[in-house]
């Protein structure tokens, strides 16, 4: 979900995942419809929060030692996704002991580790410099296909929307005014961002930002 600060890409987002009563209209996921938040919908918000008196792993399990105990398999799986984050070696290590970026990953597995059927991501790597970003986007690819995730992504960079998503969403004033079909291969290769079809693609979407923007 593309568009201009301030035209309603975090609010829609909080609505979908229950966190803000819609003024209007009414939220399903599949059949179900959302009143609340529920364990059923992940979110990460732009910047990690991890708890600063609790290790990586211990951090990663809260969102399941908020609701019982914790067992070996929930251990297991946890360190499952911190491998696949790239920082399980970190996982006895404190947030102030982690770069940004390895708190992202940590923020990233811990978003993951009770399974949510959707997963809702407001601008999470904003403040990451280029290179540890664009990693973190392959990171996210990586989990969420072995996660089976569907992920609503929000993102100022119409890059990284594209390299990302199957849909784009263009917001403005509020509106969804325009779905843009991203035909790109999966699994995603980093190079294809500086082919000509990525080019293309990313093209089509500011074109489609600057016509919403026209329309409102």
């Amino acid at each position: 979900m593309v568009g201009r600060s301030g035209c309603g890409k975090t609010t829609c987002l909080k609505v979908a995942a229950g966190l803000l009563a819609p003024s209007s209209g009414s939220i399903k996921i599949g059949d179900s419809p959302v009143d609340g938040p529920s364990s059923d919908v992940g979110f990460v918000f732009q910047t990690p929060s991890l708890l600063e008196w609790l290790t990586v792993i211990d951090n990663v399990l809260l969102p399941i030692s908020l609701k019982g105990s914790v067992n070996k398999s929930d251990e297991k799986f946890a360190l499952e996704l911190l491998e696949l984050a790239g920082i399980k070696h970190l996982a006895q290590r404190y947030p102030e002991q982690l770069s940004g970026g390895q708190q992202s990953r940590a923020a990233l597995a811990r978003s993951l580790v009770t399974s949510p059927p959707v997963l809702m991501m407001d601008e999470p790597f904003a403040a990451l410099d280029a290179l540890t970003r664009e990693d973190l986007q392959d990171v996210l690819i990586n989990l969420v296909e072995a996660s089976g995730t569907t992920v609503i992504f929000v993102t100022h960079d119409i890059g990284e929307a594209a390299y990302l998503g199957d849909k784009i969403l263009v917001m403005e004033g509020g509106l969804i005014t325009h779905e843009v079909e991203i035909d790109l291969p999966r699994p995603r290769a980093s190079d294809l961002r500086y082919e000509a079809h990525f080019s293309k693609l990313c093209r089509k979407v500011r074109s489609a930002m600057l016509l919403g923007a026209g329309q409102c």
